[in-house]
């Protein structure tokens, strides 16, 4: 049976379509409701959920290295929590309110360097 060159396509495209997909799945848990943990395109995150959010305590580690431990609130880091940069290499440790920085702010460096940071 041969194909035609659009039906052949069609199919690739779809295939490609779908394939999207795979990279953002629970891979252990409870992604609903729970502990769980779930890969997603750009990193991975190991922690609790409410209604299928990221919600409680939780580590969020990116495909580079960065991460973000501590505490979330729908999806978004909110509480107290601590980033590592693996570019600018350091650990900032503080609080943070809907995805931002919210306060004051340790931050040390790789090489010992500490400051205040608000």
């Amino acid at each position: 049976m041969v194909l035609s060159m659009k039906k052949f396509l069609g199919i690739i495209i779809l295939g490609l379509l779908l394939s999207g997909n795979a990279y953002a799945e629970c891979i252990k848990g409870d992604c609903k409701e729970g502990y769980g943990e779930y890969i997603y395109e750009n990193g991975k995150y190991s922690g609790n959920y409410k209604k299928s959010k990221k919600s409680g305590k939780g580590k969020y580690e990116w495909n580079d290295g960065t991460w973000y431990e501590g505490n979330w609130k729908k999806d978004k880091r909110s509480g107290k929590g601590t980033y590592y940069n693996t570019e600018e290499k350091y650990l900032a440790e503080g609080f943070y309110r809907k995805n931002k920085r919210d306060g004051r702010f340790l931050i040390t460096y790789d090489d010992g360097r500490k400051y205040d940071d608000y």
